[in-house]
């Protein structure tokens, strides 16, 4: 479906920043990869996996929140909001990942159902996780921050080769 809008060329500056905030949104995602398989077999072993796993997750996520003062606001009219709600998305991310974790731990590894539940907890963690485009999308806001992101490698690295920012 062609628009009748004109594509937006992103200001230099705006490229640049696009490529320094998912650099600095890269740990966060890149240390997700696949969660742990289930051992339903050794459901120790497999609690420990899912223990590391979201600890590695939650720790990405704090580093990207402490970047975030050293990236900035995007050099657009709304930069600080667009900023600030980054900001609480990551934050969000990492109270979630915080309550996995918890929830975990207070799992006894003997009993199955506890721990199958506290995996069920985990599980919905690993879907807001893994929706980066949503995450890159919603700094999207901006005409011209959404082209620096499509238009920059880190981004388009870090949602996917086959995604774009903000289109549906």
């Amino acid at each position: 479906m062609a628009s009748s809008t004109p594509p937006v060329a992103p200001q230099a500056a705006t490229l640049d920043w696009a490529a320094s905030m998912c650099q600095a949104l890269r740990p966060a995602f890149g240390r997700l990869g696949a969660p742990p398989k289930l051992d339903l077999g050794n459901l120790t072993v497999t609690r420990q996996a899912y223990l590391t796993y979201l600890g590695n997750a939650r720790n990405a996520t704090q580093q990207a929140i402490d970047l975030l003062p050293s990236v900035g606001a995007p050099p657009v009219a709304n930069g600080p909001q667009i900023l600030d709600h980054m900001r609480n998305q990551l934050s969000q991310m990492r109270k979630d990942l915080d309550d996995a974790v918890a929830q975990l731990n207070q799992a006894n590894p003997s009993d199955p159902i506890a721990v199958g539940l506290a995996l069920g907890a985990a599980g919905n963690v690993f879907g807001a996780l893994g929706n980066r485009v949503q995450v890159v999308g919603n700094l999207a806001t901006d005409p011209q921050l959404r082209a620096a992101i499509n238009q920059t490698p880190e981004c388009q690295n870090l949602i996917g080769a086959n995604a774009t920012a903000g289109t549906s």
